[in-house]
């Protein structure tokens, strides 16, 4: 748990004898030198019958950032044991401050970040360089402690609206961003790691494309949501082969109202989830396709009186619960 925050710990008591058994005294003891980073919220029933059950919370509340062990005791009046007796342990966690991955100056807007569940000591990040208008990528290998820092773009007045996904094997890196000269959506890519980059893809360059953008990837699919800026669209564009090559045509997932800001996109194998604002209408929306983009559905998640802000961001359980986090500028 982090420090200075509980994290409950539930326990089941089950009786699979042929009688009742009763608890005795408090119910339940905790012991030991760290029992004051743990407490019982809620305590289970003096008597569970035959067959039955009962629960019981402790919270775990550590307020140093080291291991901590305690001692449970249930004291019962069981025939074949006076108490039951166990051992609950918890290590405190914290934040490991702030770290500089770029000093120089106007840089960090736009930052995305990914990592690698198999390997949560890489992290790689894209910002924009408002200062040259450049598109920088940084990477640690360490867990954030050292940083590496390139210039991955500088072509024009490129990177804002980044995003930024990575393989499972962490070699494939794909960026997106825009191409704010030209008003073209662009990607890059790295096949080493961000090592080496290849030159700069042009995935949209119909009209003024390419903000917010929410890239993802699965397998060799790269997903990426975007607005359309002229023509006030929310799109969606598909790589089938990890952002080597992508469709001369683009699909359009929303065009009522000015929708499209803050869009933030979550994968599922050919499910596709999105979340973003409909500035002209005040609303919160989510989009989903079934079929790997081809056709989506719109729904509005939440409507204000007031303006809400972008940018959104999305997450579930890829079931039926869904969470969109976004600004109420009111």
């Amino acid at each position: 748990s982090m420090t200075g925050e509980a994290t409950d710990l539930t326990f089941v008591i089950q009786n699979l004898g042929t009688a009742a058994l009763n608890l005795t005294g408090p119910k339940v003891e905790i012991e030991g030198p760290d029992a004051v980073d743990f407490s019982v919220k809620t305590y289970p029933e003096a008597t569970a019958a035959a067959g039955k059950s009962s629960s019981f919370t402790v919270p775990f509340l550590p307020l140093s950032v080291v291991a901590k062990t305690v001692s449970v005791t249930i004291p019962t009046e069981a025939s074949d044991a006076s108490s039951y007796v166990f051992n609950v342990a918890g290590t405190g966690v914290e934040w490991h401050g702030t770290r500089t991955l770029d000093p120089t100056t106007g840089v960090g807007e736009y930052a995305a970040v990914a990592t690698l569940p198999a390997d949560p000591d890489s992290v790689n990040v894209s910002f924009y360089d408002r200062t040259n208008g450049n598109l920088k990528f940084a990477k640690s290998t360490d867990g954030g402690i050292t940083w590496s820092v390139d210039t991955i773009g500088s072509l024009n007045d490129v990177g804002q609206y980044t995003s930024i996904a990575t393989s499972s094997d962490g070699q494939t890196v794909n960026v997106s961003y825009f191409d704010k000269t030209r008003g073209y959506l662009m990607l890059k890519r790295s096949l080493n790691g961000g090592s080496s980059w290849e030159s700069a893809k042009i995935v949209d360059s119909t009209a003024t494309v390419g903000l917010w953008t929410s890239l993802a990837t699965y397998q060799d699919r790269v997903n990426l949501v975007y607005r359309d800026n002229s023509n006030a669209d929310l799109r969606f564009a598909r790589s089938t082969d990890a952002g080597m090559t992508w469709p001369t045509s683009d699909v359009l997932v929303d065009g009522a109202g000015l929708v499209g800001f803050g869009a933030s996109l979550r994968p599922n194998g050919d499910l596709l989830y999105v979340s973003y604002i409909d500035t002209g209408n005040h609303n919160v929306k989510f989009a989903r396709s079934p079929d790997g983009g081809n056709s989506w559905t719109t729904s509005i998640a939440t409507s204000a009186s007031v303006l809400v802000g972008d940018p959104t961001s999305i997450a579930g359980d890829y079931d039926s619960n869904w969470f969109i986090g976004y600004r109420d500028s009111n």
